[in-house]
This record gives C-alpha cells, structure tokens and sequence, in this order.
C-alpha cells in the first residue's frame, strides 16, 4: 500500500485519480493515511505525500487475514496499539483524534481478552482496531516510541510492532514522574482499565512480554544495548510531551532493555473499567529470554 501511495504521489494529475487498497494484514492504519513511508538508499525513514487529487478507497476483508503466521499478529497489534497509545499524549492531539485512540485502544483490550481466536470476528476487529489508530496517527502523527524504534528495526531487523512498542513503559514512567497531572495519563489509563496513571506502567509491561516472542525481546534487548549510531527521528520526538535530550534517551534505552529482560509474573490481571470481577488474565509464554540457553 505504501508503494502504491508513493508512486502516486510522484504524479501530479489534474484529474482525481483513485487508488483502492485491499489490506491483507492490519495494525499500520497505511491505509487511512495520506503518507507514504519509504526508506532511501541510505537506510533513510522518509514519508511523502499523497496529491489532494487522489481519492482513496479502502476495501476490508478480514478473510483474508486467516492466514497471517501468529508473529505478525503479534506484532501488528503492538504497532496499532502504539499508535493508539501514543497519539493520545502527543502535542498535536485534538478532541477527534482523542476519541479515535480511545476507542481503538478499548477494542485492543477487548481482543487480547480472547486472544488466540482466528475467527473472522476477531480479524474484523483486529482490522477496527488499526484502522482507529491509523486515523488517530493520520491527525496528530506519531511520537518518540517511533522515533526510537526506527534504528532497531533498520539495523537489527526487529519487526516495526515490536520495535515501536517496547519503549512504551519507559517513556511512559518518564511522563509520569515528570509530569504525573498530565490529562493524557489518565485518558491512557481509562482506556486501558487501569484505576490511575500509575497502573499503566505494569499494564503496558504485562502487555508487551505477552506479545512480543521471548527471543524477539531478548534480539531487541541486546540492539538496544549495542548503542545508537544516529539520531531518533527528530520531528517524532518534537511531537512527545516532554523534550528528550540525548542523555535522557540513553537513559530510556537503557530502561527499556531492562523491561524487556524481565520476566512477567505468570499471569496478568487487568481490571476492566468499572471494576467487576478480575478482568482480563493474560499469561505470558513460558520461554528462556535468550534464545541460546536450552
């Protein structure tokens, strides 16, 4: 899809011209947005722009995600649920974009509810749930959890979900300790179950050894602690809260290969909103961190 948005951007028509997309995965949300992300011959993260004369129409056909292997599952709902996350506290965020977070992330918790479903329901929903973050990013863009994860995915191979997830509890904490009366906070909260912003930390790190493989999490662990040889995206992080200096982004790095090293408790309760009974469990799989040890 981004391939097709790209070429059409090079054209410039007088006419309208049509483009009609058929997701065959889910969780980029490429395409309900007008940009296009390509990757120069040096390695480069560039985004262009579709003209205002192409019309787009999406087609979603959930069928056809039956076949996709559990990994890119996985790692397409980190990426939705990143997006999700973090339009909701980024500084271009507008009630509307608000709205579509929230309901995107709300669905999120519903499906990793009843995890493992491969019924067309569950991909209806999955395909919901990324065209709703998709819509959120398309108005406020993404913010420093993308502009971290780049140089990982680039470099090591890490898929993009996995890798723009993973700093999610770091920065959140950061954010939190920094500013703990924050509105966003505590709409992240809300729609994730949690009682209060506190909460959200475990929640996110719960989630994220859930969903990310043991051996994608220990491969993303040791890139991290390899260093950076560029700098993170910067208009990414121009749209996070809270500035980051260089210092203050080896620091989440390394906070962030920490929370990757840890093992979840064995299962993980999230209490829905309003409280009832225990909620969610999610019980993460029971797997060595490095992928070297019997």
């Amino acid at each position: 899809m981004d391939a097709a948005k790209a070429l059409l951007s090079l054209q410039a028509a007088e006419w309208p011209t049509y483009v009609d997309l058929i997701p065959t995965t889910f969780g980029t949300g490429s395409e309900v947005t007008r940009f296009a992300t390509v990757y120069d011959i040096e390695g480069r993260k560039q985004s262009v722009l579709l003209p205002a004369s192409t019309m787009v129409r999406v087609h979603y056909r959930p069928e056809l995600l039956c076949t996709l292997p559990d990994l890119e599952v996985r790692a397409g709902f980190c990426d939705a649920f990143a997006h999700c996350f973090e339009s909701l506290w980024a500084r271009n965020a507008t009630p509307e974009s608000v709205e579509l977070a929230t309901a995107g992330m709300r669905i999120g918790m519903k499906i990793l509810h009843n995890w493992g479903s491969r019924t067309d329901e569950h991909f209806r929903a999955l395909q919901n749930m990324g065209r709703l973050g998709g819509q959120a990013i398309s108005l406020t863009k993404t913010t420093a959890a993308h502009a971290l994860s780049y140089e990982w995915t680039q470099k090591w191979s890490i898929p993009h979900g996995f890798a723009a997830a993973a700093a999610l509890p770091s920065l959140h904490s950061f954010c939190r300790d920094r500013a703990p009366g924050q509105r966003s906070l505590w709409i992240q909260a809300r729609a994730m179950g949690a009682r209060n912003p506190a909460e959200v930390h475990d929640h996110l790190l719960h989630v994220i050894q859930f969903l990310i493989p043991a051996d994608v999490r220990w491969r993303l662990s040791q890139a991290i602690r390899s260093g950076r040889v560029q700098a993170p995206c910067p208009d990414r992080l121009a749209n996070f809260p809270m500035v980051l200096s260089p210092s203050l982004i080896n620091q989440l790095d390394g906070q962030t290969a920490m929370d990757l090293d840890v093992n979840a408790c064995s299962a993980f309760v999230i209490k829905q909103e309003g409280g009832a009974g225990d909620g969610m469990r999610i019980t993460p799989p029971a797997e060595p961190m490095n992928p070297a040890c019997p």
